[in-house]
């Protein structure tokens, strides 16, 4: 990572793979290249705007449907996200 002066910010939710060993054995290198890492806080949802787009597709565009693997799932999100933009 190139040194800018600047400070990034990337909020995060308390997903297990937000919290792996992997990231947390990382957090100081990207900290001291300016890249911080902040953690909502558990069970608020409403906090991530993430999770409203999840629970409207999930509700409006998902609805009912059932998937061979995770190739048709992605293509129905994909598809749900373009029909909520329209």
């Amino acid at each position: 990572m190139k040194l800018t002066g600047r400070i990034r910010v990337i909020i995060q939710n308390n997903g297990s793979i937000h919290k792996s060993l992997d990231v947390q054995q990382k957090c100081s290198q990207w900290e001291s290249q300016g890249l911080y890492i902040f953690f909502l806080p558990k069970y608020c949802s409403e906090m991530n705007k993430i999770e409203r787009e999840w629970q409207q597709l999930k509700n409006h565009e998902l609805v009912g449907q059932m998937f061979e693997d995770e190739v048709d799932l992605a293509y129905a999100v994909m598809d749900g996200i373009e029909a909520r933009g329209q």
